[in-house]
């Protein structure tokens, strides 16, 4: 069996981002001798590919000239959720990246930009099994940000929602099989190939148990260089927050995760109460130092994996509907609030009413342990790749 695996970011042992985790667990699950990994020469994958823990077999692509990849920015403008042209290069002309396609059982295409690959991958290799995950779904994502825009940036994204939907019906037809992480998201996509809802395989070891910390203490885990994390964590500081520490002046708030950017540095520091550690290697200790787990999210799209985790670890989370998507019941959480008064309320109650929270995150761990095992995973990822 042998699985060649297209992706823009590349796992290592502690990657920062959701997806890459789940591609971590993934690789880890099919053998390390089975895959091969091809990646595009991005900064991030670079840095990935110097760490410890990354794929043992990886291919780099190479760059594009600076002519290309200056015509490839401009294009992105429009069209960002396109595959990176020196994936798309390789497909033509490098052949040992050919190769590796055409003696390929499965091509394992993760992301949706990897995705739009898969018609090309198809004429070069007409027999081999193509099995695409979709993290999240782009028209989604893309058709929220259009909405929360205005002008010639809501323009930018309604066009680019029109060219992921018109993708999206393409990779639908030229797939196998399809891969994502919920009912919603399955429901969300044009027919065609088969689609497998897949449980990502976040309960790990022991099940810990939870106990509400002597400080309150509000926790945002997220990779805070992805926009709508950064929108989230300056919502919930500068629009949330401060009506908290008002009626809980003893609150903090830590906003957890790498890829800060100044502006997002200088706004927390104008809030009392509020931090922001960085990446931070033991989330189960952040977790378990927490009082509450906040989702603050108002875009993006797909489940949303630090919803996950927050729940296996048993701690109390108040979210928005956009951070409790796929994930059901509603009864997993402490509240799902949109705006600044119920997120606020939710946060508070649970704050004051710590034991009560706890009792509803108790009850929703041993729920959610059962659901996002790893046993599952692995006997779902070996039907789909034939393992």
């Amino acid at each position: 069996m042998r699985i060649v695996t297209f992706t823009s970011a590349l796992p290592h042992r502690d990657i920062e981002h959701a997806g890459g985790k789940y591609l971590k667990v993934l690789l880890t699950t099919l053998g390390a001798d089975r895959t091969q990994v091809v990646a595009p020469p991005l900064p991030s994958v670079l840095r990935a590919s110097g760490l410890p823990g990354h794929p043992r077999h990886t291919l780099i692509t190479a760059p594009v000239s600076d002519r290309a990849a200056r015509a490839e920015a401009a294009a992105r403008r429009v069209d960002p959720g396109q595959p990176p042209w020196s994936l798309r290069a390789a497909l033509r002309h490098d052949p040992v990246v050919q190769g590796m396609v055409r003696k390929a059982d499965v091509v394992d295409l993760q992301w949706q930009d990897s995705i739009r690959l898969a018609r090309r991958i198809r004429r070069l290799a007409p027999t081999v099994t193509l099995v695409g995950t979709f993290h999240d779904v782009q028209s989604q994502r893309f058709g929220r940000l259009a909405r929360n825009s205005r002008g010639l940036v809501g323009l930018k994204w309604s066009i680019a929602t029109h060219v992921a939907r018109r993708a999206e019906r393409r990779a639908m037809k030229a797939l196998d099989r399809v891969v994502v992480f919920s009912v919603k998201d399955a429901d969300l996509l044009p027919s065609g190939a088969p689609i497998t809802v897949v449980d990502p395989p976040l309960a790990v070891g022991e099940t810990p148990t939870h106990r509400p910390p002597s400080v309150p203490r509000v926790v945002f885990v997220a990779f805070l260089i992805r926009p709508e994390n950064h929108a989230a964590a300056l919502w919930l500081g500068q629009e949330v927050w401060p009506r908290v520490r008002a009626q809980v002046p003893t609150a903090q708030l830590d906003l957890i995760g790498a890829g800060a950017n100044q502006e997002l540095e200088e706004a927390i520091a104008a809030c009392p109460g509020v931090r922001i550690t960085g990446f931070v290697p033991d989330l189960d200790g952040v977790l378990a130092d927490a009082t509450v787990a906040a989702v603050p999210l108002h875009e993006g799209a797909g489940v949303k994996f630090k919803t996950i985790e927050a729940l296996l670890a048993g701690v109390p989370v108040v979210t928005t509907s956009i951070g409790a998507e796929g994930i059901e019941p509603r009864s997993l959480f402490w509240g799902i609030e949109d705006d600044v008064p119920g997120f606020v309320k939710r946060i508070v109650s649970a704050l004051e009413h710590s034991a009560d929270a706890q009792d509803v995150a108790d009850e929703a761990q041993r729920s959610v342990v059962r659901r996002y095992g790893p046993e599952a995973f692995a006997a779902k990822v070996a039907a789909l790749y034939g393992t």
